[in-house]
């Protein structure tokens, strides 16, 4: 049988490290290291991957609102401009004064058809 090598005792009963251990747990703490940097490499490059996507989405969401909005401003524009006609076709017939009052009574019956 061998004779062990006797190392002195520390606190606890812990033994201190051979060279040989020393440079094992520094090679074991180095590999954890790199696993861990390889984990957040690729962490980063899946989240890099999604905001891309992201992106990519917000911007055919903008190009899409922003076509539907011109789309409701030029139709809004229209109503207003057929509205300014209809009120001086109304003035003609009814006198200016009149239509306030008959836009008025328009306004309700159309809030009372909505209800």
């Amino acid at each position: 049988m061998e004779a062990k090598e006797e190392r002195p005792r520390l606190k606890y009963n812990k033994l201190p490290l051979t060279q040989e251990e020393i440079i094992q747990k520094r090679e074991k703490r180095k590999q954890s290291n790199r696993d861990s940097a390889k984990r957040s490499r690729l962490r980063r490059q899946l989240e890099l991957a999604r905001l891309e996507v992201q992106v990519e989405v917000l911007i055919d969401e903008k190009k899409f609102l922003t076509k539907e909005l011109k789309r409701i401003s030029a139709k809004c524009e229209r109503l207003a401009s057929h509205n300014v006609s209809l009120k001086a076709e109304l003035s003609r017939h009814i006198g200016p004064a009149e239509v306030p009052e008959v836009i008025d009574d328009l306004q309700s019956v159309a809030d009372e058809g909505s209800n």
